[in-house]
């Protein structure tokens, strides 16, 4: 049997969808189980799943792009540096520390590859025919 249009508005409702949301998101912080939350609040398992993964959508998604824009921009910015004191070197390097700045250089390159996501695990089939798939790879973000 279906739930009345009043009983529906107040399911529905964005100001309870949204306390229901902070109380499921902070109780799985504390490290409640989904079926603790729904007995803890009287929700259904689906409903808490539900309210926790749009709380991360909303809460917790956003703040990700934003550290990982600033900590590019830190690589960037760090990187440029390092090209600095390269050309700096002049005609006659001081190899040992050339090779420093190359390794720093290398290391940049490295964690500028890890947060845009290319070194996540790919999955490589390769069939009789040559038919290669390659999964969990962003070929765009590698260009």
């Amino acid at each position: 049997m279906s739930a009345s249009p009043a009983a529906r508005a107040v399911i529905t409702n964005p100001a309870t969808v949204a306390e229901q949301m902070e109380q499921c998101f902070d109780l799985k912080r504390r490290g409640l189980s989904v079926r603790a939350i729904a007995a803890a609040t009287g929700l259904s398992k689906s409903t808490v799943q539900l309210r926790i993964t749009t709380a991360c959508k909303e809460l917790v998604a956003p703040r990700v792009e934003e550290v990982r824009a600033l900590e590019m921009e830190r690589l960037d910015v760090s990187l440029e540096r390092i090209e600095l004191a390269i050309m700096r070197q002049g005609e006659h390097p001081d190899i040992d520390e050339l090779c420093k700045l190359e390794l720093t250089k290398l290391r940049i390159s490295e964690s500028r590859r890890r947060l845009m996501g290319a070194d996540a695990p790919a999955a490589v089939e390769v069939r009789g025919d040559l038919t290669v798939r390659v999964e969990g790879v962003d070929l765009g973000a590698l260009s």
